[in-house]
């Protein structure tokens, strides 16, 4: 059990709090974003990674509220599930000042919603 409580904890009781701390001055000015990135097990069951994927699954459940919720309020709601292993200097997907980049499209065109990232990485597919 502790095995699945402490990444919820981490992953999801987190993020629960720091939306809470942020999220009124967000409502008050009637917009803002809330960017979340997590791995691809919050897409995909992954057997080697059973209690990090219980907490990505109920983080995925909160941010997809969230979107519901506050989309239509004028607040960005975005996540991102990153299926590689980050690599510096690579220039590739799995570069961390391309993922950095990302962000900001995602931020700078206020794209929405969920994706993976690459786009159609799957489990069988990641980059390493």
């Amino acid at each position: 059990m502790e095995n699945a409580t402490a990444p919820f904890e981490g992953f999801v009781i987190s993020a629960i709090n720091v939306v809470n701390s942020v999220l009124p001055d967000m409502q008050e000015r009637g917009g803002g974003a809330l960017l979340f990135t997590t791995g691809l097990s919050a897409l995909y069951p992954m057997s080697m990674l059973g209690n990090i994927g219980i907490a990505m699954a109920g983080l995925r459940s909160y941010i997809a509220n969230l979107h519901t919720e506050l989309s239509p309020k004028g607040i960005l709601v975005a996540h991102r599930s990153l299926g590689l292993m980050m690599k510096a200097g690579t220039g590739g997907v799995n570069d961390p000042d391309t993922i950095a980049e990302m962000w900001y499209q995602v931020y700078s065109e206020k794209l929405d919603g969920e994706q993976e990232y690459p786009k159609g990485v799957t489990p069988k597919t990641m980059v390493f």
